[in-house]
């Protein structure tokens, strides 16, 4: 799990910096909180969520059917009402393309918390943010990958929340890049590739960087594929699940049914309808050069075979590569297979693109060979935060039946953060 765990407040030490600061009673905890003098004794750290439990017992007969219809326009009709008592928070999958888990939080100081008004929309700087939107977000501490490219968080804002122009928070649920999940990046995950979850943080608004545009990607190969520079997600990653259903299933092709990277072409076969992944097509073009190579030879790369076909950690590489390309300009596809022994000079050849399924001819070879593939590797844009105070701005216009405007006029509030 990714370290994006809100700072830590002691819940004594904030309410002992309230003004009348006593043991509270249900009634008396919503009283509204004097947010401006709320960091005069110690800054205020924010809040932090925590799993909710619930010891309510489940009506006979009621369906796992009718638990799953609650939608988030049911929540905001019920209340609380099929969430558990003690729950503060009840969060119904926001992502219409997966089954993700429905989420239970508790929050503290909670006092502090129903003290804040709920809006629909902030603005910082220039730049106008709404609840639905996904957003970058700053880290706690500066990330950086191998690359050195700036590494930034990206949530979907949920819920608006502010006790006054400089206390704005937003309630998110994360985003997680394929180096977040327990096993960690696979050859099948885009560069720009995400996951939705359902891990939710508050944070502060000033830590938004800017508008994020995430696809769904729904793997279907007849409709465009998502830019090298789009980010997407098409799996979820249900943290309130067993392991197994954690992910949402994810489409498998080619002969060796695994999914496809969409950073990597595909070929489909005309004959059996077959998609084929580029590195299968690469593979088997190897082994065909070196089935064509002298028997000496092909001992000589395959002698670190043990009895009964098993092969040693200290076999050597086929001497050959090969590499399918599709040029732009002509649309046509190539198979070119590099010759890496000695004698053959790095000798380039093209051969025939066949279905792995069927062995149908997908492309015939041609006799011009392609240009040398690129090995220059394309770095995703990254987000920088240059302006160490951006100017928030709340719209209070918004929720007016449920959350009552400090501003009986509608007027935005004005406040620069991070002063």
């Amino acid at each position: 799990m990714p370290p994006r765990k809100a700072q830590k407040t002691s819940r004594k030490a904030t309410l002992d910096a309230l003004p009348n600061s006593t043991a509270q009673s249900a009634a008396s905890q919503k009283r509204k909180i004097d947010w401006s003098t709320i960091d005069e004794q110690e800054p205020f750290k924010g809040f932090t969520l925590s799993a909710a439990t619930s010891n309510k017992r489940r009506k006979v007969g009621q369906s796992q059917a009718k638990a799953k219809a609650v939608t988030t326009h049911d929540a905001d009709v019920l209340g609380y009402s099929a969430a558990p008592l003690s729950a503060d928070i009840v969060q119904p999958n926001p992502f219409p393309e997966v089954d993700l888990s429905q989420a239970h939080y508790l929050i503290e100081p909670a006092r502090i918390w129903e003290s804040t008004k709920r809006y629909r929309k902030f603005t910082i700087e220039a730049n106008e943010f709404e609840v639905g939107q996904c957003v970058f977000v700053k880290p706690q501490s500066e990330e950086q990958n191998d690359d050195g490219v700036f590494q930034h968080w990206f949530g979907r804002v949920l819920e608006v929340r502010a006790g006054d122009a400089a206390h704005v928070y937003l309630r998110v649920y994360w985003f997680y890049r394929p180096e977040d999940l327990p096993g960690g990046r696979q050859p099948h995950h885009g560069e720009c590739e995400l996951f939705a979850t359902n891990h939710m943080d508050i944070i502060d608004a000033g830590s938004v960087l800017d508008r994020a545009d995430i696809i769904f990607w729904d793997e279907d190969p007849e409709k465009p594929w998502p830019m090298k520079d789009q980010w997407f997600w098409r799996q979820k990653f249900d943290l309130q699940t067993i392991r197994a259903k954690q992910f949402s299933p994810i489409r498998r092709i080619c002969v060796d049914k695994k999914p496809c990277n969409p950073d990597e072409p595909l070929v489909q076969c005309p004959s059996c309808s077959m998609w084929l992944h580029a590195q299968c097509l690469e593979d088997r073009a190897v082994q065909d050069a070196a089935n064509t190579i002298s028997p000496q030879t092909r001992k000589s790369a395959t002698s670190g075979k043990k009895k009964r076909g098993r092969p040693s950690s200290h076999s050597e590489p086929l001497p050959f590569t090969a590499y399918l390309n599709t040029l732009e300009e002509s649309g046509t596809t190539y198979l070119t297979v590099t010759d890496h022994r000695p004698e053959q000079n790095q000798r380039r050849f093209n051969v025939d693109i066949k279905c792995l399924k069927c062995n149908a001819v997908i492309e015939s070879a041609r006799e011009d060979i392609p240009p040398e593939p690129s090995t220059t590797k394309t770095s995703v844009t990254s987000i920088k935060n240059e302006t160490p105070a951006p100017l928030l701005t709340i719209d209070t216009t918004a929720d007016q039946a449920a959350n009552p405007s400090p501003n009986p006029n509608g007027e935005k509030i004005e406040s620069p953060l991070f002063s």
